[in-house]
């Protein structure tokens, strides 16, 4: 888990000392997520930012296990394209960290995670990211279009939005089904 810190790291450094209000970071067993959470904590102490766990709605273990306040597993097939994250029970080392440092879980469903491939190919023609690693920006993007979970992130003009994108694309037959069959020829 620690080695994922350096990709906070390197955010901040991206954002030349511009702070995040809200960190969106995508979970699987949590490992990610924790190591996030512990740099940002870490770097910004009690006055830290905002985080907010990312999970498929078909394997929304952190957020079950928030919910109940103990670690819980999640049953069924956890059938979803964003197969990088798709796990029923969050670690034990991730949930002593991700129980006390998140603010926010939320899931989200396949298409949400398709709709913004397709957003990202349309703004940036050589951006190529697969569904489990635009998991935060599409919480962003579904958040964002909602008034009232706005109000309830406290997100608003002023905020700045951190997500990580962690992969490329890992199904070519679901980009090419859902990016690339969209663009003009």
């Amino acid at each position: 888990m620690h080695g994922y810190t350096l990709l906070a790291h390197e955010a901040m450094a991206q954002m030349g000392g511009q702070r995040p209000t809200h960190v969106f970071v995508q979970a699987g067993v949590g490992g990610f997520a924790a190591a996030t959470a512990s740099y940002f904590a870490s770097a910004f102490g009690s006055g830290r930012l905002a985080l907010v766990v990312v999970e498929s709605d078909r394997a929304d273990c952190v957020l079950a296990s928030l919910r109940a306040g103990s670690r819980t597993a999640v049953g069924g097939t956890h059938d979803t394209k964003m197969v990088g994250i798709a796990c029923g029970e969050v670690s034990e080392i991730a949930w002593a960290i991700l129980r006390h440092l998140t603010d926010h879980s939320v899931s989200i469903d396949d298409e949400l995670a398709r709709q913004t491939i397709r957003l990202a190919a349309q703004l940036e023609a050589d951006v190529e990211i697969g569904e489990t690693g635009v998991a935060g920006l599409a919480a962003i993007c579904g958040i964002c279009a909602d008034a009232e979970l706005r109000a309830k992130l406290s997100i608003d003009d002023d905020s700045v939005l951190l997500a990580f994108i962690t992969e490329g694309i890992t199904d070519e037959v679901s980009y090419q089904q859902f990016v690339r069959a969209s663009r003009p020829s």
